[in-house]
């Protein structure tokens, strides 16, 4: 395991999670080999392989080991990134049981349970009916509030190759972002 921790402190994410693999292949109960395959699966981008492992990890854990509110926030982002939607909240709510005053668990959370569902409604909109651009403007200022202004830039990228860059109430509302930036 000294080993296998060693490759992931210096990046060597593949490595690792073959020693990982190894070890849980020799010894299948070992909690935080399941651990180790699971967080170096989700930094190689397989998230259902780093659930899988995090599952096996969750009931292999030792006895009496003290739940880990961050253990339920890495499972909830892996369910996040399958889009998975009821199970990550549920891994988050389980989260903020064990530690309510979590901001990573409660932002997560939000993610879920505000920030996704707004911008299916307003993504919806501007597919139903192009013309408007209320939808256009309200969508990228949800990705401002969540925090993801790497968004808001395309969303007004399209509001401008709709309306027309020289549009007085886009204009404004993309000055607004460039301001916060």
């Amino acid at each position: 395991m000294d080993i296998a921790s060693k490759l992931q402190f210096l990046n060597r994410y593949d490595e690792a999670l073959d020693l990982y693999r190894q070890i849980t292949t020799k010894d299948e109960s070992n909690a935080f080999a399941w651990k180790g395959v699971g967080d170096m699966s989700a930094l190689l981008g397989d998230y259902q392989g780093a659930v899988d492992a995090y599952d096996r990890y969750l009931h292999y854990r030792p006895e009496g080991m003290p739940h880990d509110v961050n253990d339920y926030i890495a499972l909830g982002m892996f369910h996040q990134n399958l889009d998975q939607s009821a199970t990550a909240i549920m891994c988050l709510e389980k989260a903020l049981s064990i530690n309510p005053l979590s901001q990573e668990a409660h932002f997560l959370l939000r993610i879920e349970t505000e920030y996704k569902p707004q911008v299916i409604v307003f993504e919806g909109a501007i597919e139903i009916e192009k013309r408007f651009k209320e939808p256009y403007i309200k969508l990228a200022a949800t990705h401002r509030k969540y925090g993801f202004f790497d968004k808001a830039p395309e969303v007004y990228n399209k509001a401008f190759t709709e309306f027309g860059r020289d549009d007085v109430e886009i204009l404004s509302e993309y000055g607004e972002l460039l301001v916060e930036e």
